[in-house]
């Protein structure tokens, strides 16, 4: 008669696991719930810093939308004008994660009203323009510029990068240049979470950034940014030239994959570190490094 009460103490065990996850389960709802109330009241701020604004000529034209520039609150502003909601909420978002890192455009706030025929995110204007644009307007850069905007762009890839973010559009094009020469990675219209269960390839994308496993199979990594940025090297180095110039990126995918993999660069001896970087960036998936793992230290 006593051998059903050893299964008592199982019993008890069991049912003290479920209540504890159940009442784990009801903290992460909980949690979700109170964090998706806080985004919304972040947007809503956003929103309420755009009450005294005025929207002037266009500056630029991109993939997404345009670009405009004009005033919010009597300060100068970059409003970028979106035509898809659905990726105007995503890059809000995905900005809004990125604020307060100083290699990083700043989202001031967004025009999302129903008003508006197409929203608009609202960012610091930045009068020095695109960094390709800059490299190749024959400015006079010097060796402590080009080493500097490379370890700008890096740290700023790091921190996009812990925020489980991917850019996708890493290029000197989507890099601004402040007043003070410092470099902000801007333009996340392309732009994923890591964590998502399926990675597909941006519709609008620019191969010419992408790495031969893209060209290959159009599969994204972590690693894509990480090629991205070797290129992005090569146009700092280079007055804003990229390497490969004869690759048949629209006619032959996989031809231009393998030119990528075969011909040697020409060395940079002006940098060496930041040439070895390079090198390290535009190596076959396998090598290549996780940002994390990079570093630039001057010589």
């Amino acid at each position: 008669m006593q051998e059903p009460r050893k299964w008592i103490p199982m019993l008890i065990v069991v049912f003290l696991v479920l209540i504890i996850y159940s009442v784990w389960c009801l903290r992460e709802k909980i949690k979700s719930l109170f964090n998706s109330s806080k985004r919304s009241r972040t947007y809503e701020q956003e929103e309420l810093l755009t009450q005294d604004y005025q929207i002037e000529r266009q500056i630029a034209c991109g993939h997404y939308g345009r670009i405009f520039c004009g005033k919010i609150k009597e300060e100068t502003a970059c409003f970028k004008q979106i035509n898809d909601k659905a990726t105007f909420e995503k890059e809000r978002h995905i900005m809004a994660k990125l604020r307060n890192h100083e290699n990083i455009v700043y989202l001031i706030g967004s025009v999302a009203s129903e008003k508006h025929v197409n929203p608009h995110l609202i960012m610091h204007l930045f009068t020095k323009g695109d960094l390709s644009r800059y490299l190749s307007n024959g400015n006079n850069l010097s060796r402590s510029f080009k080493f500097d905007a490379v370890k700008d762009i890096l740290n700023g890839m790091k921190f996009v990068h812990s925020k489980n973010i991917w850019h996708l559009d890493l290029a000197a094009r989507n890099c601004l240049v402040s007043d003070e020469n410092q470099i902000k990675i801007s333009d996340f219209g392309n732009a994923t979470y890591s964590c998502r269960c399926k990675q597909e390839l941006p519709s609008k994308v620019n191969y010419r950034w992408m790495p031969p496993e893209v060209l290959r199979k159009q599969k994204i990594t972590s690693k894509t940014d990480v090629w991205s940025f070797g290129i992005v090297i090569h146009e700092i180095c280079r007055a804003g030239k990229l390497p490969w110039p004869n690759l048949p990126i629209l006619e032959d995918l996989p031809r231009a994959a393998e030119m990528m993999e075969t011909e040697e660069l020409p060395e940079y001896a002006a940098v060496p570190e930041i040439n070895q970087l390079m090198r390290n960036c535009l190596k076959n998936y396998k090598y290549r490094p996780a940002f994390h793992k990079l570093n630039l230290y001057a010589k």
